[in-house]
């Protein structure tokens, strides 16, 4: 009989004497994007008239990860901005994926102004968005994420990846690397919103089975990876409890 530590031995010594997996350009097969469910509209590139933007240093140390926020609804064009920053640091960083895997943007507007209540795909670089889902009743909303109380926020935005096509091209770093982009760019708009005074929190997105016939998530050819939910924090913590870092 073999043991378990001679067993994983010989799999890890297998491995490493493989030959290469060869690289391929693109993978043969594309996820066709959601069905729209009416034209895209320009969201605005007007910079946001409110308060002054806190610089990076000030950023940093006022960050919170909360999930509480107030009923204010957020504007488009400043959703738009945020978001924009975001793809805009993914093109500027990784420049050579963007023909084959770039990340795909969803924004669900509960309560934005300028944007119809709905689950919007949004072009980051174009500042468009077009519904491709309706909401569903305010009595199940919550059912969207795996932490109900995310669907309270005016405005989640999640990133989606082309997992078929990273792993064609690149194997299993093919997907590591969708993984800091995605994180980065998330990252990237959570810094920007807390800079525009709002609050929010990068989580893991939508639960699979709810979005997986309307979104097409099968989670190989497109699978939704990581989110941001925002909005203006409420007037004073409930019970004066302060957010977590």
């Amino acid at each position: 009989m073999i043991a378990p530590d001679d067993l994983a031995f010989q799999l890890v010594d297998s491995f490493a004497s493989a030959p290469a997996s060869p690289r391929t350009e693109a993978a043969p097969w594309r996820a066709a994007p959601p069905a729209p469910l009416g034209p895209a509209v320009e969201v605005g590139q007007e910079p946001d008239p409110g308060a002054p933007r806190l610089d990076l240093a000030a950023t940093l140390q006022t960050r919170r990860a909360n999930r509480v926020w107030s009923p204010e609804p957020l504007p488009a064009p400043l959703l738009a901005d945020i978001i924009g920053e975001g793809v805009e640091a993914d093109v500027e960083e990784w420049p050579d994926e963007q023909p084959y895997t770039p990340l795909e943007i969803t924004v669900v507007a509960f309560r934005v102004t300028g944007l119809a209540p709905a689950v919007h795909h949004f072009d980051g670089l174009t500042r468009t968005a077009r519904p491709v889902m309706e909401l569903p009743p305010p009595e199940q909303r919550r059912s969207l994420t795996l932490q109900a109380e995310f669907g309270d926020a005016p405005a989640i935005v999640s990133v989606a990846v082309d997992l078929r096509t990273a792993e064609a091209r690149d194997g299993g770093h093919g997907y590591r690397t969708l993984l800091t982009r995605t994180g980065a760019a998330v990252h990237t708009m959570w810094l920007a919103g807390v800079s525009h005074g709002l609050t929010g929190s990068a989580f893991a997105g939508f639960i699979p089975a709810a979005v997986r016939t309307p979104l097409r998530t099968d989670g190989t050819s497109r699978q939704q990876v990581f989110a941001l939910a925002l909005g203006y924090p409420p007037a004073a913590p409930p019970g004066g409890e302060s957010a977590a870092p």
